[in-house]
């Protein structure tokens, strides 16, 4: 199965997301990612099964053999694809996935009051 291109679909309106997905466009230089806004005016959840609700609990990305994945696979396959792969690995293959998994939840719960980590942009 192919993941590649990746449809990474994240929140433009978290500071936290915008600075990783400045990362990952930065270094995509093989552009196997793409990526959506959920907060664009035009971005359709129903299209890909699923509410807007969804979409903003859990970053979720679609695969390019259709497959819809969630959560820490996103970071995995998207860090891969943009050459980081080696350093995420620890923390998605393996004993450490269900604790990542689980700071990834709280994460995704709180990310939007986290932007002050980043200091003034």
């Amino acid at each position: 199965m192919n993941a590649y291109p990746l449809t990474l679909f994240h929140d433009g309106a978290c500071p936290v997301c915008r600075a990783d997905i400045a990362l990952m466009r930065a270094r995509d230089s093989r552009r196997l990612l793409r990526f959506v806004d959920i907060t664009d005016p035009g971005f359709d959840p129903a299209a890909h099964g699923l509410q807007l609700a969804d979409f903003q609990a859990r970053m979720h990305a679609l695969r390019a053999d259709g497959r819809m994945v969630e959560g820490v696979e996103v970071f995995r396959l998207a860090y891969r694809a943009i050459g980081l792969g080696r350093w995420i690995a620890p923390l998605t293959d393996g004993r450490l996935r269900p604790l990542a998994e689980a700071g990834y939840r709280l994460f995704a719960r709180h990310r939007h009051r986290l932007g002050w980590l980043l200091g003034p942009l």
